[in-house]
């Protein structure tokens, strides 16, 4: 909210890290595993991201431009990709789900 930002907060990337560990495993070592970084986030003009594939290349999906609400959306709309991408030849239950927030939204 204040423009570009690049500062680094360790103690909000080992908050994050420490709730992914409850889904990843034992097996999963944050400080093998993890590349952390600060950046600007990716907003869409109706503040909503890009879930679905694309109309020049229907083989590529995005699921990108959560903003804000990134570490809360992005697994929920991977989840709905996921399903969308899997179903059958000519089953839409997933893609009416996501058709809110089609890249073609934005003629991607």
């Amino acid at each position: 909210m204040d423009g570009f930002n690049d500062i680094l907060h360790k103690e909000r990337a080992l908050a994050l890290m420490k709730g992914a560990s409850s889904f990843r495993g034992e097996d999963w070592d944050p400080e093998r595993d993890v590349s952390v970084w600060a950046g600007v986030m990716a907003v869409r003009p109706d503040d909503f991201p890009l879930v679905g594939n694309t109309k020049r290349y229907p083989n590529l999906y995005l699921n990108v431009g959560h903003g804000f609400r990134g570490t809360n959306w992005s697994l929920p709309s991977a989840a709905l990709l996921t399903q969308a991408m899997t179903l059958p030849e000519g089953a839409n239950e997933a893609l009416s789900l996501i058709a809110g927030v089609a890249p073609s939204r934005f003629w991607v």
